[in-house]
């Protein structure tokens, strides 16, 4: 029952996102949301902020975005969903808890139910935190555990250090991993790498150690004839689907181009929400005889809206350059080829490909948002 509860609440949280976003278009700043030590809030806080800062006691839930930093240090009773650019938790939380952020730092924190983490940069804990349940990590660099950890462990990150006690089974993905000399697992370490763990001597693993050995990285000077072959043939047919639907409705990416200018964070939130809500959503659908057909339906749509997401994040670049007309084809195949050639660079593409799909998919989702509600007023 625990397990369905949470798919539900991953589900909501994320599919919701985009509704709380969108209103949010509307103004042109959004708001910031302090609980002061001492204070108690009763109320759900759902919408997009610029800072959330928790020093007292939050009963409600708690669904925010959150577009510069999130700090609690109070407490939180209700079930604690947030995204932001930075977070900073050490407070307590009794339920469970979705997290994404580029950096979050976890001091001396309490955590009584299980922990969600999608970090894109670094994801570190002290030895002063309580975890009392199981813990997910997914990020895409450094990841630094520490503290007291009674449930299962899974990590998937390029680096992970285990420094603290987990009472459990932790299974790591990752080809740098290292237990320090304070790491103590008391049950299985099972890890997925095409390199052995660094373990020091002093570390305590009660269980067994099971490695999976995966493929070593091939270390190529250069791309494949191949992959830029591929890389080419999906540009050219992007554009040319950029054309086909210019002739089909031509103000469409003009609009959204517009709106992801005017509003870049919406855009952004909007479209995470959207990109990782929807396969659940699609998932769960299929999982049903009797939503098959919605669900193949609604895959669909999400394959051809990740597809032509990247348009209008190439249009507002290619109408910053004063090389190319506003709006030209020409301008888009440069820029597509700009931010493709970028992807295959460590690091720095990951970060480009992320913001370009969350931010192609939010303005996209919103400009269809709007015709339909134009459409609706012009009934009227």
């Amino acid at each position: 029952m625990k397990k369905k509860t949470t798919v539900i609440a991953i589900l909501i949280v994320l599919l919701l996102s985009a509704a709380p976003v969108y209103a949010n278009t509307a103004s042109s700043q959004a708001a910031n949301v302090t609980i002061e030590a001492g204070q108690t809030n009763n109320a759900d806080i759902i919408g997009v902020l610029n800072y959330l800062d928790i020093k007292g006691t939050q009963q409600g839930n708690v669904f925010a975005f959150t577009s510069k930093s999130s700090s609690v240090t109070g407490v939180v009773d209700g079930l604690f969903a947030n995204a932001s650019n930075a977070s900073a938790l050490s407070g307590q939380f009794t339920k469970d808890v979705f997290a994404y952020a580029t950096i979050m730092d976890i001091k001396s924190a309490k955590f009584y139910d299980d922990l969600y983490v999608i970090s894109g940069y670094s994801f570190t804990t002290d030895e002063g935190c309580q975890f009392n349940d199981n813990v997910y990590i997914y990020c895409a660099e450094s990841v630094a555990l520490r503290g007291h950890i009674k449930g299962d462990v899974v990590i998937k990150a390029a680096n992970v250090i285990i420094d603290g006690q987990i009472d459990k089974n932790a299974t790591i993905y990752s080809d740098n991993i290292q237990l320090s000399q304070n790491a103590k697992i008391l049950g299985n370490l099972n890890y997925y790498s095409s390199l052995n763990a660094s373990v020091d001597g002093s570390s305590i693993i009660g269980g067994k150690i099971n490695q999976t050995k995966l493929p070593a990285k091939a270390d190529s000077g250069g791309l494949s004839i191949l992959s830029v072959g591929i890389a080419v043939f999906r540009i050219l047919f992007i554009v040319f689907l950029a054309w086909v639907l210019s002739r089909v409705s031509p103000k469409f990416f003009e609009n959204s181009a517009n709106l992801l200018r005017a509003h870049p964070g919406a855009s952004f939130f909007a479209g995470f929400g959207l990109l990782v809500g929807a396969p659940i959503a699609i998932i769960l659908l299929i999982g049903f005889v009797l939503t098959i057909i919605p669900g193949v339906f609604l895959l669909g749509i999400y394959a051809f809206t990740a597809l032509i997401s990247i348009i209008p994040f190439a249009k507002v670049i290619a109408d910053r350059i004063s090389v190319f007309n506003k709006g030209s084809l020409w301008g888009i195949f440069v820029t597509l080829c700009i931010i493709t050639a970028l992807s295959y660079v460590p690091y720095v593409g990951f970060i480009i490909t992320f913001l370009a799909a969350c931010m192609g998919t939010g303005c996209v989702f919103m400009t269809f948002m709007n015709r339909l509600r134009r459409k609706e007023v012009n009934e009227r």
